[in-house]
């Protein structure tokens, strides 16, 4: 037989699993957007920077096929440097997009000060 009590703290249990699994999942949406965007703008970078160099001899040659692969690359370059936070751009974003998150259940409360 459960109690008023016992049923309260099942009710508060299920309220807290339930919002903490939606802040989690909106910080990795958030997170995962923020570093989507700085990969593209990484490989852009990247790219500029290639056409901005003038050299006769490229890295891969000269063909339509070393072209893909260079752009290949930078994109691959451009996704490792997001995931890792090389940059800091995603990590900057997130800061920012932290606030608009729903509150984290298990984050302490901060004491007020008089």
């Amino acid at each position: 037989m459960s109690t008023p009590i016992d049923e309260l703290g099942n009710a508060v249990t299920a309220t807290h699993t339930q919002a903490s699994a939606t802040y989690k999942s909106a910080k990795a949406r958030a997170t995962k957007a923020t570093q989507d965007f700085e990969a593209v703008f990484v490989g852009m970078m990247l790219k500029q920077m290639r056409k901005s160099m003038a050299s006769d001899n490229p890295l891969f040659g000269k063909s339509s096929e070393a072209k893909v692969y260079q752009d290949m690359m930078d994109d691959s370059l451009a996704q490792q440097m997001s995931r890792t936070g090389t940059f800091g751009l995603a990590k900057a974003m997130m800061k920012s997009i932290a606030r608009t998150l729903p509150a984290d259940p298990d984050a302490p409360i901060a004491s007020k000060r008089s």
